[in-house]
């Protein structure tokens, strides 16, 4: 199972949700990143042959996708993306797809 935690970056105090603002004006998410939590049993497959599909997921314009290694004490691997809204999306999707793909 895949664990997603999205952290906006902003720039300012004020935030928009939907048609409801707080503050005086609304803040436009230019920038967010993903914190995707990978299980041990599945990394290879956010690699790839060869590095193959992380190099594909590096190739979606403006997202950028680190991989940690594991924290002391846990086996999951950390994947933060990081871009535009619709940057973070498109790589997380991908991401999913290739996890999802190989293990049907």
């Amino acid at each position: 199972m895949l664990n997603v935690s999205a952290v906006p970056v902003l720039g300012c105090d004020n935030i928009s949700t939907g048609s409801t603002s707080v503050g005086r004006s609304a803040a436009i998410v230019s920038n967010m990143s993903v914190e995707i939590l990978v299980p041990q049993t599945v990394i290879a497959l956010v690699y790839g042959e060869n590095g193959s599909k992380l190099t594909r997921l590096r190739q979606i314009p403006g997202a950028k996708v680190v991989v940690h290694e594991p924290r002391s004490g846990t086996s999951d691997h950390i994947v933060v993306i990081s871009g535009t809204p619709n940057e973070t999306q498109s790589a997380q999707s991908l991401l999913q797809a290739f996890i999802l793909a190989d293990q049907s």
